[in-house]
Parts: C-alpha cells; structure tokens; sequence
C-alpha cells in the first residue's frame, strides 16, 4: 500500500507499507500428508504395507470405509 501526497508545487511525500503472513504453509521439508515418524514405531513396517483382502472387514483395527471397498 502506497500513500502519496503533493505538498506545494514541487514536493511529494510518499509512504508505502508491505506485508506478508503465512500460518500452517505446506513445505518440503514436510509435506502435506507427513506423519509423524515416532507414531509408526508401535506397528512396524509389515502392517503398514499391507492390503485389505477380499470379504475383510478390518485389518489391525482399522475398518474398511464402505463396505465392498476392497472390490472397487
């Protein structure tokens, strides 16, 4: 923002102010979807590679959002 003021016939004043604020900013350091590291400790790296099957329901815990999702 700019504010500029002619004062007599041969002065000009000008102020200017810019700014800028971000909260939350997506980073390469650490994307949207990052997870936590210290909160996959507990269930190792078999479960969190695994698939739901055909007829599953659940799979450690976790149920399947609608039901025939395995399918589609």
């Amino acid at each position: 923002m700019t504010v500029e003021r002619k004062i007599g016939s041969s002065s000009l004043v000008s102020v200017a102010w810019v700014g800028n604020k971000g909260t939350h900013l997506p980073s390469a350091m650490q994307p949207l979807n990052y997870l936590n590291p210290s909160l996959l400790t507990s269930m190792g790296s078999a479960e969190l590679n695994s698939v739901f099957q055909p007829g599953q329901t659940t799979l450690y815990g976790v149920s399947a959002p609608y039901s025939n999702w395995v399918s589609t």
